[in-house]
């Protein structure tokens, strides 16, 4: 099992976050209990010590929702390569949420 980096919880205290290092921010719904949704960040200019494209997500760092539970933001890190916060626009919709990528930068290189 992978390990935990970090939780948080939405303002309105239905929603959970956690990021972990396997690949993924989970996102969780308190009432259901269950993981309505995985974030996951790559970056198309990762290349392996080969040179070729490397597909695998990046490890997810950190996590946290934006005051106003609109968003949430999460840093993706891959070893030696770069760092990126990533912001998920929050969308309600028929009893679920989508999560809509609005903003990606990189932050250390």
């Amino acid at each position: 099992m992978d390990g935990i980096n970090q939780i948080d919880i939405s303002p309105g205290k239905s929603l959970i976050i956690s990021s972990g290092n396997d690949g993924c921010a989970c996102v969780f719904d308190v009432k259901s209990k269950r993981c309505i949704k995985k974030l996951t960040f790559r970056d198309k200019e990762c290349m392996d010590s080969r040179g070729k494209e490397d597909s695998t997500n990046f490890m997810i760092k950190g996590c946290c929702f934006t005051p106003d539970g609109s968003g949430v933001y999460i840093l993706a890190s891959k070893t030696r390569y770069k760092s990126f916060v990533i912001k998920f626009n929050i969308k309600p919709m028929n009893n679920s949420f989508d999560f809509i990528p609005s903003m990606v930068t990189e932050v250390h290189n």
